[in-house]
């Protein structure tokens, strides 16, 4: 049917854009497939929990109750480092959790979170979650993208009031704040 006989009161210039009777496909060009099912590996949780050890470990030495694991005596030590390794873990954890809730509310199939252990330091080098699917648009890469520091913040809310709350004002050292001063007015 000609589109000038349809909208005959419409202007010449209009009538050059095209107009659709049905319903447009999906730009992606398939329907989303059903959710992936939860597959939990033998090797997400071996790496959650030698994570779980490192990050005790690195809590123990910052507390000054270091951890050898050869040496059984000292494995008591390891209490000492759990005030730093749950907070830590939780957080790290609640990241990565609002990456793959909102991959999983997309039905983008990904994987359980992979922790990562450092033996040193802070016990740590984070985790992340391997997305198996191309992401469909900009506003699924968005909402997967910005999940995880969202979940973290609110995470991270209690101990930080916990923190801040238990914290005591430390006096100031003169000394060294002199001589810090000095330093800089010798540069």
């Amino acid at each position: 049917m000609d589109d000038r006989l349809v909208h005959s009161d419409a202007s010449p210039l209009l009538t050059e854009i095209p107009r659709f009777e049905q319903e447009l496909e999906p730009a992606y060009g398939y329907e989303r497939p059903a959710r992936p099912p939860i597959r939990w590996g033998w090797l997400n949780v071996a790496l959650f929990l030698a994570t779980l050890l490192t990050t005790t470990m690195a809590g123990a030495y910052s507390a000054g109750a270091p951890v050898l694991l050869s040496v059984p005596a000292s494995l008591p030590n390891l209490m000492a480092g759990l005030p730093f390794s749950i907070p830590l873990m939780l957080i790290v954890f609640a990241h990565e959790m609002g990456h793959y809730l909102v991959c999983r509310h997309y039905r983008l199939p990904s994987t359980l979170p992979y922790f990562l252990p450092l033996p040193a330091v802070l016990g740590t080098l984070g985790a992340f979650i391997r997305i198996r699917a191309p992401v469909r648009g900009k506003r699924e890469l968005f909402d997967v993208g910005v999940a995880g520091p969202f979940a973290g913040f609110v995470a991270l809310l209690p101990f930080l009031v916990y923190g801040v709350a238990r914290s005591q004002p430390a006096p100031l050292r003169l000394a060294a704040s002199k001589k810090w001063l000095k330093q800089l007015k010798a540069r």
